[in-house]
């Protein structure tokens, strides 16, 4: 087990009489080893950063509640207008990175509201603790949500090149959240232009696309499997959920985004977390029957 990788899959296969049972899952190796956890200073703001040996992330929620910096292995890869908000294509202001909220709320409201940070930790269904970034976001300003609260979190566990990112909503708005829209949003830009960077997707028949950023116009919707990489780069990120509805992709010369949106009923006063997304770093396409353990994760 000592030259098993952080991540790999490998086939069990079991035996009962004259049936033969075999399945294909994922092995994440977590290391022993302590995360770096740091309030720093980022071009004179105050930024939560964390560090787990192979992937660093920072959010600054003075800025937007948001993650302004995925990195692997010290290698930046998300799009993202930090340390300022500035607009971008229709999108006015634009802050990039990677975040989620109800898509009721637009970005310039959202940007109206106060956010705060801190570091946090989460048991998940299977008893692992993960480890990272809570940002908690309390609508105070928006009449029409006014009483919400909700926390992302972006969390990690040791020397593994895994971001996992979910959401507890505190729906106190005193009014039903009846199927409203949560929206994870994602802006990518590993590659050193935005030419050099693509995205793979599946559609439910297993055929691969490969979309090239930097080109025209093209929306695509997510049937099975998602994955963003670049030219520069051996490694890709496959994004991984077991969310039931939309995904999609929106590439064009100037972006690289990916969106998932979660249909929500929540009656007011109580609390309901999302459904956990990861943001996978490996240099292979990890299989659908694969990814089932990494899926049936909660919090």
């Amino acid at each position: 087990m000592e030259n098993i990788p952080a991540i790999t899959t490998i086939n069990l296969k079991a035996t009962l009489d004259a049936v033969i049972h075999e399945r294909e899952t994922l092995i994440v190796k977590q290391k022993h080893t302590d995360m770096k956890a740091e309030v720093v200073t980022d071009k004179g703001l105050e930024t939560w950063t964390i560090d787990n040996g192979i992937i660093q992330f920072k959010a600054t929620p003075t800025f937007f509640p948001s993650l302004h910096c995925f990195a692997y292995k010290g290698e930046e890869w998300l799009d993202t207008s930090f340390p300022k908000l500035k607009p971008k294509l229709w999108w006015n202001p634009w802050s990039g990175g990677l975040w989620s909220g109800l898509s009721a709320i637009r970005p310039y409201s959202l940007s109206k509201e106060q956010s705060t940070a801190a570091f946090a930790s989460l048991i998940d269904n299977k008893g692992n603790k993960w480890k990272g970034i809570k940002l908690t976001t309390s609508i105070r300003e928006n009449e029409a949500y006014k009483g919400l609260t909700y926390h992302q979190y972006f969390l990690t566990l040791p020397g593994v090149p895994i971001l996992c990112h979910v959401s507890e909503i505190n729906q106190g708005t005193g009014t039903y959240f009846d199927q409203k829209n949560w929206h994870t949003g994602g802006f990518f830009n590993p590659g050193e232009h935005m030419a050099h960077n693509w995205a793979r997707t599946q559609d439910k028949n297993g055929d691969w696309i490969k979309i090239i950023a930097g080109k025209g116009e093209l929306e695509s919707i997510i049937e099975r499997d998602l994955i963003i990489g670049c030219s520069d780069k051996k490694e890709h990120i496959q994004i991984i959920t077991n969310s039931k509805d939309m995904q999609y992709t929106y590439i064009n010369k100037e972006v690289l985004a990916n969106g998932i949106s979660e249909r929500m009923s929540i009656p007011t006063g109580n609390t309901q977390f999302t459904t956990p997304i990861f943001y996978v770093f490996h240099d292979r396409t990890i299989p659908p029957q694969a990814q089932q353990d990494l899926k049936n994760i909660k919090f």
